[in-house]
């Protein structure tokens, strides 16, 4: 009887330490990559749309809210009192400058509660919200070869020059070198660039010293036919908020309790 079960313990001792097939080593190896892959899928996945979510967020915190608007809209269009445009006093200017800064921070505040680079963020913020307003469908394009450019539509890619009417120096000259700078861009994304100068910027490219708007030397007239030929073009703020119908010009340009007291 002892021997039987000694017999009968060997034989169940050795089903249970069976070693597995090839074949189920294969199909082992087959199910623990499958769960790899699926993870590393998953990972990508949610990656992707952490990203996108990210994109979604940096737009949400540059847009600028329909109850500031009528305020950006005149900063980009006016001159600012007592700003560059004008003959002043330096305490005239820095007067000026303190009060542009304050007004805008506040707007920036609303939006963003982030006070620094303010004219960058109200530049692009501003042209963000007219490109929407004719329906471009602007969105942040994707970063290509060291490339970054403002804006993307289904038809341009949009770089955004702005500068602020109360603060001297040389910074509007950089914007010369910009069409050599993203020279590449309309081959890399496949569509022409808009570089699209924004308060100060465009006044100082239209009525400064060195013009890229309205009569221009002839020699400069072939320095921005050669960007032309390349796809790549400057244009005024103004002349993109003309481009929307009047009436919205209009509504735009309106203090929001002026809109609900006509309505």
């Amino acid at each position: 009887m002892e021997e039987n079960n000694a017999i009968i313990f060997t034989q169940t001792e050795k089903v249970a330490t069976k070693q597995p097939t090839k074949e189920e080593i294969k199909n082992i190896k087959m199910i623990a990559n499958a769960k790899k892959i699926a993870e590393r899928i998953a990972a990508k996945a949610a990656k992707a749309a952490e990203k996108e979510l990210a994109k979604k967020n940096k737009i949400t915190k540059i847009y600028i809210h329909d109850s500031s608007m009528y305020k950006v809209l005149n900063w980009c269009l006016n001159e600012f009192t007592n700003g560059l445009t004008k003959k002043v006093t330096k305490e005239e200017l820095e007067k000026a400058n303190n009060i542009e800064k304050k007004e805008m921070n506040e707007i920036i505040s609303e939006n963003d509660k982030i006070n620094s680079q303010w004219t960058t963020k109200i530049g692009e913020g501003v042209v963000y919200n007219i490109l929407k307003a004719l329906d471009e469908n602007p969105r942040r394009p994707e970063s290509l070869n060291g490339y970054s450019p403002d804006w993307e539509t289904d038809k341009y890619i949009v770089e955004v020059k702005t500068r602020n009417w109360t603060t001297p120096g040389t910074a509007g000259e950089k914007v010369f070198g910009t069409m050599y700078k993203y020279s590449d861009i309309p081959n890399i994304y496949g569509k022409p660039l808009l570089i699209i100068c924004v308060a100060y910027q465009e006044w100082e490219l239209t009525f400064g010293n060195t013009k890229i708007f309205g009569e221009v030397s002839e020699t400069k007239k072939a320095f921005l036919q050669l960007a032309k030929s390349f796809n790549i073009e400057y244009m005024k703020f103004s002349d993109l908020f003309n481009k929307l119908p009047n009436d919205v010009k209009e509504k735009m340009l309106l203090k929001p309790e002026k809109i609900e007291n006509d309505i």
